[in-house]
Order: structure tokens, then C-alpha cells, then sequence
């Protein structure tokens, strides 16, 4: 039994190593055109404030979004007050009674490695401005000691003028159910001041894949509860309940690769299935309802 406890802390140690390895090559999928502007909602001729609510399925956006909200941690890691300033919303900062002096002590900034995966997003389409409500998860590494912080539902809104794509950027009670606060939101016009850009970010169906199974390996860690609910039923039959994959999770790490050798997809019951072989020859497959929003079976 302590043999194996040491096997699993070498193993967290290793995998801390590549997760950082893996934002930053993440960092280098994602990004296009530098500060390119990305069109959130196209003919918008006239400022229409739309109230309807609806998740964001635009890959796109989605990705960009979730960028944006990375170069926000990225500013409180760096402590560059000017553009934190500027980024965030000015309601916001009234709320709070934020200034230059004491920024840091109303907003942790004690951030390393620090890595935000969007979930879901919830947003009202067809408007002049747009609001975006997102849920999704944040991991710390603190490669000094060796240690992470792991943070499980972390919540914010980003809104964004659509005539020139300046957003604002506010952090949110992170208890929230993400998609019952949007539609219960207050929805009005907003003259955003901000000069921080939403910028355009892709990535092709290989990548995208590759982050899914990245996630999955990265979660058997983090969160092996979520990592087990992510299952299909096929594959949790494999295992006698949660204990079991528990018990197992070295060896799944082990076992399957994020590189892929091959894929096909195929749209079954309004959902894409993708077939994969990765490069250790492992058969996977992913059936994404929407974007980050998927089962893995293997």
C-alpha cells in the first residue's frame, strides 16, 4: 500500500511537469492572428438589445472566450494593474470599491501556472451587445513546490460591445447555476470603455480532440469524480462502480496517449461521434453533445 502511494505521488509529480507542457502548447493551438477581431454576431447594423438566452455552440467563440478569460489570470499572475483595470467591468469595480491601491487585495492574484477550461457557456445571440455566461473549472501549478490548486466551478460574464469587440470581463459568485443566472439576468445596453480586445482564435477538429482526451488524463488527477462521470455506460460496465476506477487510474493515465494516430466522425441523434486511435493504438471514443460537453469511452 505505501509502495502505491509512492507510485502516485511520482506520478502527480510527472504529470504537473506535462500539464505545463500542455498549456503551453495548448497556448500555441489556440492562437491565429495575434489581435485580429473576432465577429461575434455579423449585421448588427443597429444596437439591438436581445434578452432571449441560449448556449453558445460556436467553437470559435467558445475558445476565444475561454482565451479571454485566461489573459485576465494571466495579468493577476503577472500583477499588470493597468490592464486588469481596464478589462474589468466598471460596475464591477464600483461594486467592489476597486482602484490601482487595492486591486490585489480585493482579487487573489496568487497565480503561477494558471490554467481556466470553459465548460459552458450561456449568452443572448442576435444583439448589439452580447452577454456571455460562463462556467467552467481553474487549475494552479506551483512548480516550486511541486503542489496544485484545484478550483472545481469557477464563474464569470464577459460582455462584449459586437460593433468593435471590446469586452469587459466580471468575476461571479462562484456558487451560481450558471444557466439559471443568465436567464434570470437583467439584461440592458452598456457603453463599454474597455480597449481590450476579443481576439480571433481557432482550432481544427485533431486539436479540439486532442484537448478533450488531454482533459480527460488531466482530470484523473484533478477531479476523478468528474473524470469518472465523463464515462460512457460501455465503459464504466469495465469497472465494479467509482472505487474501482479509483483504484485504477494510474494505469488508465498510463494506457492512453492525447496524440492521435487516426479519426473519423459521424453525427448520431444530433450528436458528433468521433473514433480514434491514438499512437499507443488505443481505440477511443468521444460523443460531444456540445463544445466541452462530451463522453469518452475506451
Amino acid at each position: 500500500m505505501e509502495e502505491h502511494k509512492k507510485k502516485v505521488l511520482v506520478l502527480i509529480g510527472v504529470i504537473l511537469i506535462i500539464i505545463a507542457l500542455v498549456a503551453i502548447i495548448l497556448g500555441i493551438i489556440f492562437k491565429d492572428e495575434g489581435n485580429k477581431k473576432l465577429p461575434t454576431e455579423p449585421n448588427v447594423g443597429e444596437d439591438v438589445i436581445s434578452k432571449d438566452i441560449e448556449e453558445l455552440k460556436d467553437e470559435r467563440l467558445f475558445f476565444a472566450l475561454q482565451n479571454s478569460i485566461n489573459s485576465y489570470y494571466n495579468m493577476l499572475a503577472n500583477k499588470n494593474t493597468k490592464d486588469l483595470l481596464d478589462i474589468l467591468d466598471e460596475d464591477y469595480k464600483k461594486e467592489k470599491q476597486i482602484n490601482s491601491s487595492n486591486i490585489y487585495n480585493v482579487i487573489n492574484s496568487d497565480y503561477e501556472t494558471v490554467s481556466y477550461v470553459a465548460k459552458s457557456i450561456y449568452y443572448n445571440p442576435n444583439s448589439s451587445i452580447s452577454y456571455y455566461f460562463i462556467n467552467g473549472y481553474l487549475t494552479n501549478v506551483t512548480m516550486m513546490e511541486d503542489d496544485y490548486q484545484y478550483y472545481k466551478s469557477v464563474n464569470f460574464l464577459i460582455v462584449v460591445d459586437n460593433k468593435t469587440n471590446y469586452l469587459v470581463i466580471k468575476p461571479l459568485d462562484n456558487s451560481l447555476n450558471i444557466e439559471s443566472f443568465a436567464k434570470n439576468y437583467n439584461i440592458k445596453d452598456k457603453n463599454i470603455t474597455s480597449k481590450s480586445l476579443l481576439s480571433s482564435y481557432t482550432i481544427s477538429e485533431k486539436n479540439k480532440l486532442t484537448v478533450y482526451i488531454t482533459e480527460f488524463l488531466d482530470l484523473l488527477v484533478y477531479d476523478n469524480e468528474r473524470a469518472y462521470l465523463m464515462l460512457d455506460d460501455n465503459t464504466k460496465k469495465k469497472y465494479n462502480g467509482k472505487e474501482d476506477f479509483d483504484n485504477q487510474i494510474i494505469e488508465i493515465y498510463n494506457s492512453l496517449s492525447s496524440l492521435i494516430f487516426s479519426y473519423s466522425i459521424k453525427e448520431v441523434n444530433d450528436e458528433k461521434v468521433y473514433s480514434i486511435i491514438d499512437n499507443k493504438q488505443n481505440k477511443i471514443t468521444i460523443y460531444e453533445k456540445n463544445i466541452m460537453n462530451y463522453k469518452i469511452g475506451y
